[in-house]
């Protein structure tokens, strides 16, 4: 999610283009010690360590190579229009209905506060299928990293040292879930002053060193929280408009109007 479209480099695998280095020599790390400790211990030939190391090897591959498969479909069933991010409304009796617009002239400023994006980030987690399935992607990665780091601690204290395997390969996990983490953007980390305005055909919003134009044919569905609005243009990357962008309640009714009369795909949440 971002307050403007900033596309994170990735692989064909799915993983983030930064995270895959460290990923990859997680896994083989993991893997390499987890071999040393069998091989230290081949003097016992004891089947319980044999089977924990390969327990370790397997559970690597069963929770990593899946989770990159599943995010690489997530995204391309996406873009096919088979599995869109935003909730589907069951109707929108204002869509393509005439509303007389030439007197409804909106425009403001705003600087964008990290509590207004939290609220906003929220909002797309709990109201949209994407960030729905973010947030039980996050849950289950954290609990699986905490849960092995939990179970290489009790072997640890057994003098069970090929335990440190499953200890790197839950930080390599835990790693993988803190990268995916909702990121404040860079206009909101620098507090910078964001304008808009509304015109026929769509409004425009941005800083003075970067703006979007946003129309209103070019926007796939918008969803109104009470944070303020989600909308998606045409490559799917959310846009924000908080609500302290308006300078009242009318405003943001009137803007809200006539998102709905353009938009189909228009959802208001409480």
């Amino acid at each position: 999610m971002s307050v403007e479209a900033e596309p994170r480099p990735e692989t064909a695998s799915g993983l983030p283009q930064r995270l895959v280095v460290p990923f990859v020599a997680g896994l083989m790390g993991a893997i390499f010690l987890c071999g040393l400790m069998l091989f230290s211990e081949r003097d016992r030939l004891d089947s319980t360590v044999w089977l924990w190391g390969a327990v370790l090897i397997a559970g690597l591959f069963v929770v990593s190579i899946p989770l990159a498969i599943w995010q690489k479909r997530i995204k391309e069933r996406a873009h096919c229009k088979e599995f869109p991010p935003w909730p589907q409304p069951l109707t929108n009796p204002l869509f393509g209905k005439p509303l007389d617009s030439s007197n409804l002239h909106l425009v403001g400023t705003f600087i964008w506060t990290r509590g207004a994006f939290s609220r906003l980030a929220k909002d797309w987690a709990r109201h949209t299928p994407a960030g729905k399935r973010y947030r039980r992607t996050m849950a289950a990665l954290t609990s699986i990293g905490l849960a092995g780091l939990t179970l290489a601690t009790i072997f640890l204290l057994q003098r069970e040292w090929s335990a440190i395997a499953l200890v790197v390969a839950s930080a390599v996990l835990l790693l993988f879930a803190y990268d995916c983490r909702i990121r404040a953007p860079r206009e909101v980390r620098s507090s910078a002053r964001i304008g808009w305005e509304l015109f026929p055909e769509g409004f425009v919003l941005g800083s003075d060193e970067n703006q979007k134009v946003i129309e209103w044919d070019g926007v796939r569905a918008m969803v109104q929280t009470p944070a303020g609005f989600l909308f998606w243009p045409q490559d799917l990357i959310e846009v924000c408009l908080p609500a302290l962008a308006f300078a009242n309640q009318q405003d943001l009714d009137a803007f809200a109007t006539l998102a709905q009369t353009k938009v189909r795909d228009f959802v208001r949440v409480d």
